[in-house]
């Protein structure tokens, strides 16, 4: 039989004391830091595979020697508008 001040985990299934889990958290403070734990590392390897997209596209706007401002600039000076006559 359990005892009033006992409350079952749903991640791990355990019964454990009430002090066990914070306060308005269903899951026991072990599963809780387990699962945040598991969630930075995540978030941290999303982190890293953005800088990494950042860096390619960095190293491939260097390739084009042209600066950012100038990128396109010079098509659209050399485009006539319409019914201009050449």
């Amino acid at each position: 039989m359990t005892e009033p001040d006992e409350r079952r985990c749903p991640t791990c299934g355990d019964r454990k004391p009430s002090g066990e889990f914070y306060a308005g958290c269903s899951e026991c403070k072990t599963c809780k830091r387990g699962r945040s734990r598991s969630n930075r590392a995540a978030q941290a390897r999303k982190i890293a595979a953005f800088e990494r997209f950042v860096d390619a596209l960095i190293i491939l706007a260097d390739k084009t020697g042209e600066p950012p401002a100038e990128r396109g600039k010079a098509r659209a000076d050399t485009a006539t508008p319409a019914g201009a006559a050449a």
